[in-house]
């Protein structure tokens, strides 16, 4: 059913402030309850390898913003529901993290904004 007029905004009220010196924020996924750190200075979408992708030679090299590497192991697509009115799919870089990462990419590509004064994704 159509309903006329401006749909109203949904946000995720789970959003918990790093304590860093970026601007980064926390938030979970509504069906699995995995925390994601959303940090808009990362230009890539990361998720954390296991024991058995580390195993494996790394593909690529990723550097931090303190020069620091990053290995990555291999891609993986994830279906995400943030209770924002639908399902989300990216595709992450499986990489030595501890972390799952929703970097700018993520949030470019679905207009997504992180709110941090009212700790909420919109």
């Amino acid at each position: 059913m159509y309903m006329a007029g401006k749909r109203s905004q949904q946000r995720i009220m789970r959003l918990i402030l790093c304590p860093r010196n970026h601007v980064a924020c926390s938030f979970e996924t509504r069906t699995t309850n995995i925390s994601f750190l959303v940090d808009i200075g990362s230009n890539v979408s990361l998720i954390p390898a296991n024991v058995y992708q580390k195993r494996n030679a790394s593909q690529q090299t990723l550097f931090a913003a303190n020069s620091s590497s990053i290995n990555v192991y291999g891609q993986k697509t994830l279906n995400l529901n943030f209770n924002l009115r639908r399902d989300f799919m990216w595709t992450f870089l499986i990489a030595d993290v501890s972390t799952p990462i929703v970097g700018a990419d993520f949030l470019h590509y679905f207009e997504l904004v992180p709110n941090l004064r009212h700790k909420c994704l919109s």
